[in-house]
């Protein structure tokens, strides 16, 4: 037993040294298309509003997507106390982060069900990846920075329970301001796999 122990102390190790070694990347159009918005865009982006701590002070903007493009409005025979959901439970939650502070650190909490993958990936920097109106998506909140070369070393490391992921920021560049749906900032983002399609388990969000 105590060398079961440790091993599985030795691979949490390995893992989080591994999570945190670089910060995962993914297109928007990997969640869908303009022509296909109604289909994946659940929840437009919010007013914003500051998340503070100490000296810190963040800018938030949240929105919600479905990239199983499967709003239940949007199918063809809706189950109606789904309602305003993904059909599937699976969700994708983006923060679009503006700030002067630096060393600042983003935490993504009380996360269900939700298992990091680096390759997939399901928590990282969403980037403005196709800007062509036909075949591309201008319509979601992301990070005008396709190639990812202005993004800063950022660091992420998931709790032994997977419950919350921990961005370390060291500073927020002022990227290229994209449309209007697209916004201008670090954008981070989270995919979670609920259970039940509703409700809706939202993560919070704060920093340090």
């Amino acid at each position: 037993m105590k060398v079961r122990t440790a091993l599985s102390v030795i691979g949490l190790v390995l893992a989080t040294v591994a999570i945190a070694s670089g910060i995962p990347i993914r297109g928007s159009s990997k969640n869908g298309v303009n022509s296909g918005a109604p289909t994946w865009l659940l929840f437009a982006k919010t007013a914003s509003y500051a998340l503070t701590s100490g000296t810190k002070s963040v800018t938030m903007t949240r929105e919600v997507v479905c990239p199983d493009q499967d709003v239940e409005a949007s199918l063809f025979t809706p189950t109606l106390n789904r309602s305003g959901s993904c059909d599937s439970g699976t969700y994708l939650f983006i923060y679009q982060l503006t700030s002067t502070s630096t060393n600042v650190h983003v935490l993504i909490g009380k996360l269900l069900n939700f298992v990091a993958d680096s390759s997939l990936p399901n928590y990282g920097v969403m980037v403005c990846d196709n800007s062509d109106p036909t075949n591309g998506n201008t319509l979601e909140l992301c990070t005008n920075d396709p190639t990812g070369s202005l993004i800063p070393n950022i660091t992420a490391t998931v709790s032994p329970t997977e419950s919350l992921v921990t961005f370390v920021v060291p500073n927020f560049p002022t990227f290229k301001k994209g449309t209007a749906q697209q916004g201008q900032g670090l954008t981070l983002f989270v995919l979670t796999q609920q259970t039940s399609p509703v409700p809706i388990h939202y993560p919070t969000i704060t920093i340090q």
